[in-house]
């Protein structure tokens, strides 16, 4: 006892394209949520990319060292997080 159901019908048109917009809007949401992290680890990151702090006594090349690529991995991390979507 197979139901056929005509995904071409007008009814079916609308429910698909409010599921696109429900996706979208949730897309959009994560993205703006993934610049808001990024934004904030930028801004905690840069006393430690500029030299004017160290990471637990260590010399001031290697806290920019370290401080820079742990932003490049998270700046990589996101990047791919947002392929995703």
């Amino acid at each position: 006892m197979n139901q056929y159901v005509d995904v071409f019908s007008e009814k079916w048109t609308k429910r698909w394209k409010y599921i696109a917009w429900i996706r979208f809007f949730i897309k959009i949401f994560i993205m703006i949520c993934f610049l808001i992290t990024l934004v904030a680890l930028c801004e905690g990151l840069a006393p430690f990319i500029k030299g004017t702090q160290e990471w637990e006594e260590m010399p001031f090349t290697l806290s920019q060292l370290e401080a820079i690529l742990s932003l490049l991995v998270f700046c990589y991390l996101m990047r791919n997080a947002m392929k995703v979507l």
